[in-house]
C-alpha cells in the first residue's frame, strides 16, 4: 500500500517514526554514563609523560675579563687548537685572553648513571673525586658555533676542565679556554648507556 492510499492518521504515524527515534537517541545520550559517552580521553590526558630532570641544569659563557681570579690562575698561558682533528697534527696557537670559558651546573648523579659501564657501577663513577666523571678517558666536552664544531684543545677531554665545585648532586664545572664563542655544548660519554648525548644550547 503506498503512502497515497494510507489514511491520514496512519500517514502521520509513519512520518513521525524518524522524529521519535531521533528524540529517543538524544535522551539516551544525555542519560548515558561518562564511561559510555567518552571511552577515549583526549590525547594530552592519555599521553602525559613527566619530563626527566635536565642533566646540564644551566651554563654561562664568560670572557677572560669576567673570569674569577681563582679560575684565571689555573688557565695555562700557552694554548692551541687542532683544526681537522688530532690526526692532522696541525696546531694553532690562540690567546687565552681572547678565548671564552663556560661555567656549567651539572647533575652529577644523573651523569654517573648514564656514564656507568660493565666495569664501573654508578657509585664507583660518582666518587668524591670529580675526576672520575670529568677527565682523561672519561666524559668529553664538545662545543659548536654557527659554523659547526669548534676545534678541540686537548686530546682526551676535548677541552680543559679547569675546576669542579661539588655541592650534593650539583657540580659547578669551569671549562676552557674555548677558541670561539660557542652556541651549544655537548657531553660525549664513555659509559655504555650514554647514547643520548646531553646537549645545552646557549
Amino acid at each position: 500500500m503506498s503512502k497515497k492510499n494510507l489514511p491520514n492518521g496512519a500517514l502521520k504515524w509513519v512520518i513521525g517514526i524518524p522524529a521519535t527515534l531521533l528524540l529517543l537517541l538524544f535522551i539516551i545520550g544525555l542519560l548515558a554514563p561518562d564511561s559510555v559517552k567518552a571511552k577515549r580521553k583526549p590525547a594530552e590526558e592519555v599521553t602525559t609523560v613527566e619530563k626527566a630532570p635536565q642533566l646540564i641544569k644551566k651554563a654561562k659563557i664568560y670572557s677572560w675579563a669576567e673570569l674569577p681570579t681563582a679560575v684565571k690562575t689555573q688557565v695555562g698561558e700557552y694554548n692551541s687548537f687542532y683544526k681537522g682533528g688530532w690526526s692532522t697534527n696541525r696546531s694553532t696557537r690562540f690567546d687565552r685572553q681572547e678565548a671564552y670559558y663556560v661555567n656549567a651546573t651539572i647533575n652529577n648523579k644523573q651523569l654517573a648513571e648514564l656514564s656507568q659501564s660493565k666495569g664501573f657501577e654508578p657509585e664507583h663513577v660518582l666518587s668524591e673525586k670529580p675526576i672520575y666523571l670529568y677527565g682523561k678517558y672519561k666524559n668529553r666536552w664538545t662545543f659548536q658555533d654557527q659554523q659547526g664544531e669548534i676545534s678541540e684543545t686537548t686530546k682526551f677531554e676535548g677541552f680543559n676542565t679547569i675546576q669542579v665545585d661539588r655541592v650534593g648532586d650539583q657540580d659547578a664545572v669551569w671549562i676552557g679556554p674555548i677558541p670561539q664563542k660557542p652556541t651549544q655544548m655537548t657531553i660525549l660519554g664513555r659509559g655504555d648507556d650514554l647514547e643520548n648525548k646531553p646537549v645545552y644550547r646557549f
